[in-house]
């Protein structure tokens, strides 16, 4: 897609889905259109250099000690009155998902037994797996007799995990992968996969308020105060919501 914005925006932890008119960093990079950087250290940047910092399902994979550093960098790079945007998983929705789950179980109903363990696959999983997929994985090793509930919480993901199933995937094409200097030996719970915390909205405002923001806002995936959004398509993957059942933050330098 392309943009008739002029603003220069920033896409930190970007994976394999940015913008290439964007400035998109993460730890590794597999794209020429990808900063590799060690996050961890600080962003790449001058102070004030950009109008947007934006991150989806990034924060949630720091620990809550680094998760201020790391919001402070945000508020660093941005120009006074640029708009910070981030998606992560809704602690709130969940949780109240997760009760709905467990009152149906509680009064008999088996239908809702599925449901329930797939609600605490999301709550917990990957805080505690030790293996790539974890127990969502396995989770689709079995017939599957709420797809129409799993989609309901993830969406297209479901199709992806169920071909992972049937052929997990080669590694992709390497694009001059780069690591951050002085590179240690990691394990699987280093690679990015595992959930150091959860947000909802009253900590994630709490955290943007105290590392400088304010007028916090609690947007839609397709709405937002950046000029232009929808064109991007970072919140948006075939028309539809990329990640389902996201918590939006947006807040001002």
């Amino acid at each position: 897609m392309s943009s008739t914005s002029s603003m220069k925006n920033l896409n930190v932890g970007c994976g394999n889905h940015f913008h290439k008119d964007w400035v998109n960093v993460d730890f590794n990079s597999f794209s020429e259109h990808v900063i590799a950087h060690n996050l961890l250290n600080g962003f790449p940047f001058s102070d004030e250099e950009f109008e947007v910092v934006y991150h989806s399902h990034v924060l949630e994979h720091f620990h809550k000690k680094d998760a201020g550093f790391f919001i402070k960098e945000c508020h660093r790079v941005l120009k006074p009155g640029g708009v910070i945007r981030i998606c992560v998983p809704d602690l709130e929705n969940l949780v109240k998902t997760y009760i709905n789950c467990l009152d149906r179980c509680l009064r008999g109903d088996k239908n809702a037994y599925a449901d329930y363990e797939w609600i605490m696959l999301e709550l917990y999983d990957q805080s505690v797996r030790t293996t790539p997929g974890g127990g969502m994985f396995e989770f689709f090793q079995k017939e599957l007799k709420n797809e129409d509930f799993i989609r309901s919480r993830i969406g297209a993901e479901v199709d992806t995990i169920k071909q992972a199933c049937k052929n997990p995937p080669a590694p992709p094409k390497k694009y001059k992968i780069k690591f951050w200097k002085n590179k240690k030996p990691v394990d699987f719970r280093t690679r990015g996969e595992i959930h150091n915390w959860m947000y909802d909205r009253f900590s994630a405002r709490m955290l943007l308020e105290g590392c400088g923001f304010k007028e916090v806002s609690y947007q839609n995936y397709n709405d937002s105060s950046i000029e232009n959004w929808n064109s991007y398509g970072l919140d948006i993957l075939d028309g539809q919501e990329r990640r389902h059942n996201s918590l939006y933050v947006e807040a001002v330098k």
